[in-house]
């Protein structure tokens, strides 16, 4: 109920966003897969009769773009990943600035919080 109250507040106030960031944080792959998924199966059941994409389609989606977050780290590293932009609820890949980071660059996530809030 939480999630459905949440996106139409959403709706309501798409033109009152304001540029925003969120940084997630996955303990491996496997967390960042299963939290990637569940977050995105209650969207993608409201959206299908909506939009008319089918579930298999957006579902498919899903996973290449948790592919493309997961290529660069090993399977027990921790995965650090910056959404900058208007909807940074979630990890949209195609609607926002997403940035990965791993552990030891965590400077660059500051440098990047710096950059972005200063500009």
């Amino acid at each position: 109920m939480e999630d459905l109250v949440n996106m139409y507040q959403e709706v309501l106030n798409f033109d009152n966003k304001n540029k925003d960031l969120r940084v997630y944080v996955f303990s491996n792959k496997d967390d960042l897969i299963k939290k990637y998924v569940e977050n995105n199966l209650m969207s993608m059941k409201i959206d299908e009769p909506i939009t008319g994409e089918k579930y298999d389609i957006k579902f498919k989606k899903y996973l290449e773009e948790v592919k493309l977050l997961c290529n660069t780290f090993s399977n027990t590293e921790i995965i650090i990943i910056g959404v900058y932009g208007l909807y940074v609820d979630s990890i949209d890949i195609n609607s926002n600035d997403v940035r990965l980071y791993h552990l030891h660059e965590i400077e660059l996530l500051s440098d990047d919080i710096r950059e972005y809030y200063t500009n």
